[in-house]
């Protein structure tokens, strides 16, 4: 028990994040590419109509942005365009290279710190390809960047992984860049396929086999419970119709999801990662939260974010990680709590949840039961009578219930 209690603590102090520099305040709506059209106008039109709060366009064009009001990671930049750019509030930031290998992180130092002395106000874009391990400590030792951007397209290219690192790995990604981008301070953004079919122009107008969305949606919210700060799809051109700025069946898709994520961005962006556990069957890499914990979620297949904000309020992003039907949802309180409100995606106003009294005192006081609680043998009634008494995650219990669509998540506030 000691070792899992020093693990969570361990946690919580890893993620608090680092003071001064740039700061991401916004939650990033991008995407790489857009509708194949000539006219730029109508392009960014099409992008701030999808959802998108940013997106990636060539340094001659940032009028076109600031006409639409859509922020620009800026493609084609040097650090002394960058020096004149530095108070242009429409700059996201600037594009430097797509997934670089390990070899060329020195010159990738040099060429951030060049761009961060001409403008500190504005990042530099780096996106890693999702490997693990050496690869993404020595990228934030090394380059030292202002963010941690990644892609990995769990139903793209899931498939012919499996054979060496299992069915998970998706999972195991994200928990290797939360922590790394947690421990060093800074946000995580990922980069999400916008339709579960395999890359593929073929796809781009056909319709989307049945079970696309609640993939494609269940990649977003599994990676918001992981606290990421952005969603990058990929690609843009495949959400519109051929030669068209107008939403083909899998840019609407998306584009109800960038409204979703409208709402929830202002929340979000100022709420601090605290643990992630999963309930079974568990993914690679992923755990269960310990009895002893204020909150513990019940149910098959669900991914528990627990955020708090500047003032240590409790959020808690719940998902279900199963794509092929809903998942019943009950998160058991071991602490008196007042309230449990969840955010409605579609308003984005909160309403409150029921919460039930549980009763359950015979299997609290069941020897096995507690045995299992404190990890050391029950001995006599008058010492779960002092347990009882000075332990809050004995019975009565407090709880909520309900339910979630497949890979569907949803945001509680807790008070």
């Amino acid at each position: 028990m000691g070792k899992v209690l020093f693990t969570a603590i361990l946690l919580i102090l890893i993620v608090v994040p680092v003071a001064g520099g740039w700061e991401l305040n916004e939650f990033m709506l991008s995407t790489w590419g857009g509708p194949e059209i000539k006219d730029d106008n109508a392009k960014i039109q099409a992008l701030k109509n999808a959802g998108f709060n940013t997106a990636m366009f060539d340094v001659g064009k940032l009028d076109i942005c600031l006409k639409y009001g859509i922020k620009a990671i800026v493609d084609g930049a040097t650090p002394e365009i960058a020096s004149k750019l530095k108070n242009d509030n429409m700059v996201w930031g600037y594009h430097l290279v797509d997934e670089p290998e390990t070899d060329l992180f020195p010159e990738l130092a040099r060429q951030v710190k060049a761009f961060r002395d001409a403008d500190p106000n504005h990042p530099v874009y780096i996106n890693l390809f999702a490997r693990s391990g050496e690869h993404i400590r020595e990228f934030i030792d090394m380059v030292k960047p202002d963010f941690l951007s990644y892609d990995y397209y769990q139903w793209w290219y899931g498939d012919y992984q499996k054979w060496w690192e299992g069915d998970t790995g998706y999972f195991a990604r994200l928990e290797q860049h939360r922590e790394a981008a947690f421990k060093a301070g800074i946000p995580l953004i990922c980069w999400v396929e916008v339709t579960a079919n395999k890359h593929d122009d073929r796809y781009k107008n056909v319709p989307l086999p049945s079970d696309s969305n609640p993939k494609v949606r269940q990649s977003v919210y599994t990676s918001l419970a992981y606290g990421v700060k952005g969603i990058q799809w990929f690609h843009g051109r495949l959400l519109f119709e051929k030669e068209s700025a107008e939403l083909n069946e899998c840019g609407r898709h998306v584009a109800s999801i960038n409204r979703e994520l409208e709402l929830l961005g202002p929340v979000l962006i100022k709420l601090y990662s605290q643990n992630v556990f999963h309930t079974k069957p568990l993914p690679r890499s992923t755990r269960e939260t310990y009895p002893q914990h204020w909150v513990v979620p019940e149910g098959d297949n669900l991914v528990v974010g627990l955020f708090q904000n500047n003032d240590k309020n409790d959020f808690i992003m719940i998902t279900n990680r199963c794509v092929q039907h809903g998942s019943r949802a009950i998160l058991r309180f071991q602490r008196k709590i007042k309230t449990v409100e969840m955010f409605d995606k579609h308003t984005g106003l909160w309403q409150p949840l029921e919460i039930k009294e549980v009763q359950d005192f015979k299997n609290a006081y069941d020897p096995e039961s507690l045995e299992k609680f404190l990890g050391v043998p029950t001995r006599a009634h008058d010492r779960l009578v002092h347990l009882r008494n000075i332990n809050s995650y004995l019975p009565p219990y407090q709880s909520v219930e309900f339910l979630l669509a497949p890979g569907d998540g949803e945001l509680l506030r807790v008070n």
